[in-house]
């Protein structure tokens, strides 16, 4: 086995190591997000909630048909408002498909991380075999480590389109404390 193969299983085996940290991940790295210490949730009926960690009593809902709802209580919006909250609704959806969406591909990266090891010990087994070699098992783990490779990549895209989104969520965010005052009087929405 060579120095590359085993270090791309030293490395596949910090990456399973680390999911469970990397599931509970907020997107913070390098800026605040708005949605630091938000729990953002779409309800069966298409709801958005966003939910503040230690603001009791507080939420902001826009319902599928964009009637704002700041702590429990209806907003009144113009024209130009109730855009602002059909921009932050749109991009909430998307927020929350990409998250579900990358969530799913990272976890079935994680499970094909798991069978690679898997498979490697059972394969170095077949080391014993004459008709096996160490070139057999390095061509074969090679092959499932690039395609793992390339879904990593894949991910890793998909990530910077989230970024993309909860940070225009954010200048939606912004846009909305200065034009609809019940938005303003929540110190966690910006």
């Amino acid at each position: 086995m060579t120095r590359r193969t085993i270090a791309f299983l030293f490395l596949a085996a910090i990456l399973i190591a680390s999911l469970p940290a990397m599931a509970g991940h907020r997107h913070n790295d390098n800026h605040n997000s708005h949605l630091e210490d938000v729990d953002i949730d779409f309800e069966d009926d298409g709801t958005l909630v966003l939910d503040p960690d230690g603001y009791r009593g507080e939420s902001l809902t826009i319902s599928k048909d964009l009637v704002l709802h700041v702590n429990g209580e209806r907003v009144k919006l113009d024209d130009s408002e109730k855009m602002l909250v059909a921009d932050y609704y749109e991009n909430g959806m998307k927020v929350v498909l990409t998250a579900e969406a990358m969530g799913r591909a990272g976890a079935k990266m994680g499970v094909r991380g798991v069978a690679l090891a898997v498979n490697t010990i059972a394969k170095v087994a077949k080391l014993l075999d004459a008709d096996y070699d160490s070139d057999d098992l390095e061509r074969d783990v090679e092959a499932e480590a690039e395609s793992m490779e390339e879904a990593g990549e894949e991910l890793e895209k998909q990530g910077e389109i989230l970024s993309g989104r909860v940070d225009e969520m954010g200048r939606i965010a912004k846009k909305m404390r200065s034009r609809i005052p019940e938005v303003a009087e929540l110190d966690w929405f910006d």
